[in-house]
């Protein structure tokens, strides 16, 4: 296929506030001018209207359609990553785990660090790996391949190299002769235990029309509700320093 786009892998989570997600939008419209001859794609992960991975304050179609200076060549679109990334002459994410299927399709990268490196944006792992950069190279276009050692470190190694093939025989040779030891539990959250009573009432409730669905509804509007007052408590404890 011709490579013919920038493909933007967006994120639910980071970066947080409407304000760090607008300049984004904003360069983002810098890029596609800088770059009239490529298609700059935002890469959402659901349609308007269907549930993302995790909750979203704001998402980047509804700040993109509060504009009215877009070029025609940003443009958003949804299906596979797999199918972008053949047609991608760069990627450009904050942290999206995509950024290793780019890395594995040897399609050159930037992950951004304008909103900072850490565990809330969810990039400590790209510490070291040759593509975090700003926006400004991202406007510039200046994609960048990641460092071998990193990819080293990383899973990116030779598969003569793997161990787990004799680490896993070595264990079901342990089962079957010693056995092994049980498996630790690890204490559900509350959002399992409240999961599990649900599907626990779907097993034993009547087939009625449209019972189940409304029920459904209602459990992931409670947890989007209860979701969205944590992510709140939390940024305003980190904002006062009350927690990291």
């Amino acid at each position: 296929p011709v490579r013919d786009r920038i493909v933007f892998a967006a994120q639910a989570q980071v970066p947080a506030s409407r304000r760090e997600r607008a300049h984004l939008v904003d360069r983002l419209v810098e890029t596609a001018r800088s770059h009239p001859h490529l298609s700059v794609v935002v890469k959402v992960r659901a349609h308007d209207g269907e549930a993302q991975t995790h909750h979203e304050q704001v998402s980047y179609p509804d700040l993109l359609a509060e504009r009215d200076d877009v070029p025609p060549n940003l443009v958003v679109e949804s299906g596979s990553m797999r199918a972008q990334l053949r047609r991608a002459v760069g990627f450009v994410t904050v942290s999206s785990t995509a950024v290793l299927e780019a890395a594995a399709a040897g399609v050159p990268a930037i992950a951004l660090d304008d909103y900072g490196v850490g565990a809330a944006q969810i990039n400590l792992v790209l510490k070291g790996s040759g593509l975090l950069g700003s926006s400004d190279e991202l406007v510039a276009g200046h994609f960048r391949h990641p460092d071998p050692a990193w990819l080293e470190d990383n899973y990116f190694h030779d598969p003569d190299d793997d161990t787990w093939v004799a680490r896993v025989e070595e264990l079901l040779g342990q089962r079957a002769t010693i056995g092994l030891l049980p498996y630790r539990e690890v204490p559900a959250s509350w959002m399992n235990r409240v999961r599990r009573l649900m599907y626990r009432h779907f097993a034993f409730s009547p087939e009625e029309p449209g019972f189940r669905d409304d029920l459904q509804r209602r459990f992931l509007v409670a947890a989007q509700w209860v979701n969205r007052r944590r992510w709140e408590v939390t940024r305003l404890l980190r904002r006062t320093g009350l927690a990291r």
